[in-house]
């Protein structure tokens, strides 16, 4: 019987690995002293539980199934590393509070490699760097005072957003999440750079399409699989079977042009003088941010700066379209709601009443309870 020299070697390596990472798993676990959270069962040695995560059950369904199993707070293995998972919200603020210095590492990413400036942007970044980055978004670019000096811009978009939709929508299908997601991306690309969609130097032709694209496939790639990401030994840095990789690195180069376009264009021109405009994210960041800064945690200034530009409208972007869609679904489920019952009680009184109800009352009652809740979840 002839035995392959190459096959017993790849069958030693394989099980080689399997006793070491049974022996690292017993240390690490003899080393975590007090109590622990409950482990989800079904973990298989170096994937973990990642198994579970395939198919085609959404993972917040998949985590929802398992908090009832095991409570509001259990661990969950992704490859090598333990997460927690947490479902309660005296969890969560335990978490972002109490132990929020302690929670506040990240593992290592590709997406935060590739596509983070090599943890440069503070979404993924930790430590002192995050710390000191989001107090100076915070201070400088989100503050109310900041805000409300930019008011004018959000007004102007939802303006224009609106009068394009009567002007070259009208008696016409429209996407309402498409709409509302072009509106927040002019807002916010005006209270970054100055500029809208359509003129932001993304391309030619449909520049502002082709941007908005960038973006959604920026926020595709960042939470795909990469095997190196979730088993940390060096022969997984190599395999990029789906080339998830290579789309890193792409967009990455692509945004970084646009964004090294943007911030020449705010070098080489003083907007404040010469347009007598207010200062937009970039200036604040330009007069904000030093060598000695970005240089005191190893990046450039401009590294930084892009870095911190692109979370913003990445952030701000789809967390603000989605929560709007949500709204106008909320709202229009609302109305059709509270019309049927108003339809109902009005032939149920003109039935038994034979005449018109008096409905002045309740319709402003009405309407006064529909402005609360609107109002709340705008809020």
């Amino acid at each position: 019987m002839n035995i392959n020299f190459t096959q017993v070697l790849a069958l030693s390596g394989l099980l080689a690995l399997l006793l070491l990472y049974k022996l690292w798993r017993k240390n690490h676990l003899n080393s975590n002293g007090g109590k622990s959270a409950p482990e989800a069962s079904g973990a298989w040695p170096l994937i973990g539980h990642l198994h579970l995560l395939g198919g085609q059950i959404p993972v917040y369904r998949i985590f929802g199934g398992l908090a009832d199993k095991y409570g509001p707070v259990f661990a969950f293995r992704l490859g090598l590393h333990k997460a927690l998972v947490v479902s309660s919200w005296e969890a969560a603020k335990e978490c972002f509070t109490t132990n929020d210095k302690i929670l506040n590492k990240r593992p290592p990413s590709s997406a935060a490699v590739h596509l983070g400036y090599n943890y440069a942007a503070f979404a993924f970044s930790h430590g002192p760097y995050w710390r000191e980055v989001r107090k100076l978004v915070m201070q400088e670019l989100l503050s109310a005072r900041r805000l409300e000096t930019l008011k004018h811009v959000r007004q102007s978009e939802i303006e224009a957003g609106i009068r394009e939709l009567f002007e070259e929508h009208s008696g016409k299908v429209v996407d309402i999440g498409e709409w509302l997601d072009q509106i927040t991306s002019n807002m916010i690309m005006m209270m970054v750079a100055g500029k809208r969609h359509t003129d932001s130097g993304a391309g030619t032709g449909k520049s502002h399409q082709s941007f908005r694209e960038l973006m959604k496939e920026f926020m595709y790639i960042s939470g795909q699989f990469v095997p190196a990401d979730f088993i940390p030994f060096p022969p997984f840095k190599w395999i990029d079977f789906q080339r998830n990789i290579k789309s890193m690195k792409r967009i990455s180069k692509r945004l970084s042009t646009i964004f090294e376009d943007w911030i020449d264009e705010h070098i080489l021109a003083d907007r404040r003088s010469k347009l007598g405009k207010e200062q937009d994210f970039i200036d604040v960041l330009l007069s904000t941010i030093d060598d000695k800064f970005a240089r005191s945690f190893g990046y450039t200034r401009e590294t930084v700066i892009k870095a911190t530009i692109m979370n913003i409208i990445i952030a701000g972007n789809d967390t603000t379209s989605t929560h709007m869609t949500c709204t106008s679904i909320f709202l229009n489920s609302s109305v059709r709601i509270a019309g049927l019952k108003f339809l109902h009680r009005q032939s149920a009184s003109n039935k038994k009443r034979r005449r018109r109800p008096p409905v002045l009352r309740e319709s402003r009652s009405g309407l006064q309870k529909f402005n609360c809740l609107s109002t709340n979840y705008l809020r």
